[in-house]
């Protein structure tokens, strides 16, 4: 790393950082850096454009400067720093655009593409190698005599640590707080090198192992004691250096037997050979620790008695099935934990009651009662075992509808007693006797009747209360009959009429308390009332259920016309109107009709129902002379209620789905004003159509039949001062 110090001018500094020394250092006239060093040079020489405020390319340089950002760094190929060389001219103002190098001593090392940073300064960033010691770091700028160079020193340091190893690996340790290990903990780097830092630890609170002391062996091991806690379990002791974790597993155990719990499944058994429960036992340490793999046994002082063989069923519980003899009393069982000295032991008592229950019957003091929330009965249960003895104190259970499970009372001489609450709600219930306790399943079950109050409640409704007034349309009439308490009541005598000629068919009774009837409608639109009657008590109950009657589709109708005589002027009107009834003579409201003529110049305004099934509309005239036919009827496409055609033109007799009625009307040609008339002059000299005579062509043709005809129709209208109005009524019925 030969350099050359002829030419040192500027300045050696000196800085503590973190117990670390950093030297910068300026140069000049430098020789060129050495073959295997690291070089990076910064771009072209700025143009003037570039660096308006600053001293331009070419400007004599007067010095540059070296400093890294970081002096000490890693060896790991990854720890940076950044380089940053100042510039500057003469005068002090920065250069911009030179041609600036970096170059290492370290070939390891790699310096980034320079960056002109635009204010005299250059910077790279240098990223670390694997060789542990000083690097220096030149900057150069210019060339031959021109040639500036600055220096800077850095440190690369061992990598933090990475990996962090236990010896041993693990360790097992008695759950008695005492027991301990001796634990060496190693770090190294990535590379695998010794690293050292500050070693810390981690423990888990839910077992509670504690270091009781730990020291530092060397730079990168320490070495620790693991103290055990009073839980057995499996934990992991955690261990940190710098970054680096590690951990070590560390496993407690119980210590040696203290403690023996026993007790049995049933504390009574029958006395019948064959019934069996289950003793267990429970093995511990000093400080509450399972302990399993030990030798329990388990012994009678009742010969005969079978006791099966002890299982380690693991976490410090041991079993064994015990089976009764046929001989009552009590049986006294040892258990005994025989691995530890003395022994650990605990006796236990089991009583063998009567033979097994196998006789059971039940029966109830009134198999029958009223629903009415008040009335109870209760059951009476014996129980005797195979011989007929009395058994007094199984646990027999009452179960039923809505009941849970109820002992039952035992009178100490076989004698079972249970009393059935009352209920508001009838029907049949079945209540079952068990004894839970017995061998074999055994059960005795009795029925209780629980019966409706006299009616108190009765309903009414039909399916459909809108009937057409036709005689043949019908509906299903609903009733239910209920006590008090909604008890629904069959049998009972229900009766029901209609008013204004409604047919009421036969009461139809269900069965469940629902009765049915089928209502058939009459032919007169309006409103009925039909009556139900329950005559059970007294006063009887009654309901009244109305029903609407309402007409059937139009089938006939009376058309009156206003003024059936109007001037073929296309400006008369009329009223006409409409009276709509169905087959059976009922007004229809809300119909859907249409109205139709054969002249299509009338025009029709829509229709305004005025009364029930009576539609009044204005008509209005053509221009064409002549009687025409109106026709009123049913759509042959469904229109909106209570609506006539009223747009101008009339609808054609095809648009009919039905044709209800029809009237004429008569339209009669408008007279020629005396002052419109053709002179007489004319009338006898003229060449103008009508040959003179002063009346328009229809009057002008002498002789013919038409002008005759026409004089006469125009002498009777003048004679009526020129409106004739009369009202002409027609009724069809198609």
């Amino acid at each position: 790393m030969g350099v050359s110090f002829g030419r040192l001018r500027a300045f050696v500094g000196t800085a503590l950082a973190a117990g670390l020394v950093l030297t910068m250092l300026s140069w000049e006239g430098a020789p060129a850096p050495a073959a295997n060093a690291v070089t990076r040079t910064v771009g072209v020489q700025s143009t003037e454009a570039q660096k308006p405020t600053l001293d331009f390319v070419g400007e004599q340089v007067g010095s540059i400067s070296l400093v890294a950002n970081l002096g000490v760094i890693a060896a790991d190929e990854e720890s940076e720093t950044t380089l940053t060389a100042t510039v500057l001219g003469p005068s002090g103002a920065g250069i911009v655009g030179e041609v600036v190098t970096f170059t290492s001593s370290d070939p390891g090392q790699r310096i980034g593409t320079p960056v002109d940073n635009g204010n005299g300064t250059y910077s790279a960033v240098l990223t670390s190698s694997r060789t542990i010691g000083d690097a220096l770091i030149k900057a150069q700028v210019g060339v031959g005599d021109q040639l500036k160079e600055a220096r800077v020193r850095v440190l690369q340091i061992n990598p933090p640590p990475a990996v962090i190893k236990f010896f041993p690996t693990t360790a097992t340790l008695v759950a008695d707080g005492k027991d301990q290990v001796v634990v060496s903990v190693k770090a190294s780097d990535k590379y695998g090198d010794p690293a050292g830092a500050t070693l810390s630890w981690t423990f888990p609170i839910q077992v509670g192992a504690v270091t009781a002391t730990w020291t530092a062996v060397s730079g990168n091991e320490y070495r620790g004691v693991i103290t055990a806690s009073k839980k057995a379990g499996h934990t992991t002791v955690g261990a940190r250096v710098g970054n680096a974790v590690g951990s070590f597993p560390v496993h407690l155990v119980a210590g040696p037997a203290a403690e023996l719990t026993a007790q049995l499944g049933n504390s009574t058994l029958t006395a019948d050979g064959t019934s069996t429960t289950w003793l267990t036992a429970q093995v511990a340490d000093a400080n509450g620790n399972p302990v399993s793999g030990d030798t329990v046994t388990v012994t009678s002082d009742t010969a005969g008695v079978s006791v099966g063989r002890v299982r380690d069923q693991g976490a410090g519980k041991y079993t064994a099935e015990v089976t009764s003899v046929r001989r009552l009393g009590d049986v006294t069982f040892t258990v005994a934990n025989t691995s530890v000295e003395p022994h650990l032991t605990q006796q236990l008592t089991l009583t063998l009651l009567p033979g097994p229950l196998t006789n059971l019957t039940a029966e109830l003091d009134a198999p029958a009662i009223l629903a009415d929330g008040q009335s109870t009965t209760t059951v009476t249960a014996k129980a005797t075992d195979a011989y007929g003895n009395p058994r007094a104190d199984d646990l027999l259970l009452l179960t039923g509808p809505g009941l849970p499970p109820l002992p039952m009372y035992s009178n100490g001489d076989g004698q079972y007693r249970a009393e059935i609450p009352a209920s508001k709600r009838a029907g049949t219930e079945v209540f079952t006797v068990t004894a839970p306790d017995a061998p074999s399943s055994i059960e005795r079950s009795v029925t209780l009747t629980r019966l409706a109050g006299p009616a108190h409640e009765l309903t009414a409704n039909l399916a459909n209360d809108r009937l057409t007034a036709d005689g043949v349309s019908w509906t299903k009439l609903m009733i239910t009959a209920a006590d008090l308490h909604g008890n629904a009541i069959a049998g009972e005598p229900i009766a029901a009429v209609g008013s204004d000629d409604i047919v009421v068919g036969p009461i139809t009774d269900i069965g469940d308390g629902t009765y049915t009837a089928e209502v058939t409608a009459r032919t007169v639109a309006g409103s009925a009332t039909i009556t139900v009657t329950d005559t059970s008590v007294a006063p009887a109950l009654t309901r009244q259920v109305p029903l609407t009657l309402v007409a059937g589709e139009p089938a006939e109708a009376d058309l009156v016309l206003e003024d059936d005589v109007l001037p073929a002027d296309g400006e008369s009107e009329t009223t006409l109107e409409a009276s709509i009834r169905d087959a059976h003579g009922n007004a229809v409201s809300n119909a859907a009709l249409a109205v139709t003529s054969d002249d299509p110049g009338q025009w029709f305004s829509a229709a305004q129902e005025t009364a029930p099934g009576v539609y009044r509309l204005t008509v209005r005239t053509s221009t064409t002379p002549g009687k025409s036919t109106l026709t009123v009827g049913t759509p042959e496409e469904p229109r909106a209620a209570n609506t006539l055609r009223a747009a101008a033109g009339a609808a054609s007799p095809s648009e009919l789905a039905r044709a209800l009625a029809t009237i004429d009307l008569e339209q009669r040609e408008v007279p020629v004003p005396l002052e419109q008339r053709p002179s007489v002059e004319g009338a006898t000299g003229g060449t103008g159509a009508g040959g003179g005579n002063g009346l328009p062509e229809s009057l002008a043709r002498s002789g013919s039949e038409g002008e005759r005809r026409s004089l006469v129709a125009v002498g009777l209208l003048l004679t009526a001062g020129g409106a004739l109005l009369l009202a002409r009524r027609a009724r069809t019925t198609p």
